[in-house]
């Protein structure tokens, strides 16, 4: 049996959670990745992929909304 855990969290909800759980959350993928180096290769490769997503979706949808 597969536990549901819920949707995934919309995008950006990282910046609107306080600084100090944000800070704690950075640390504790910092932490991972030198403890663990190639899980950490790999959190950094899909950090930077979803970066990259994000930013190409938020400049498609800037040049769409102008006038």
């Amino acid at each position: 049996m597969l536990a549901r855990f819920g949707p995934a969290p919309k995008r950006g909800v990282l910046r609107r959670t306080p600084p100090g759980i944000a800070i704690a959350l950075a640390l504790a993928a910092v932490l991972v990745g030198y403890f663990l180096p190639l899980l950490g290769i790999s959190l950094l490769a899909f950090l930077l992929m979803d970066a990259a997503v994000g930013y190409l979706h938020h400049r498609k949808t800037a040049e769409a909304n102008k006038p």
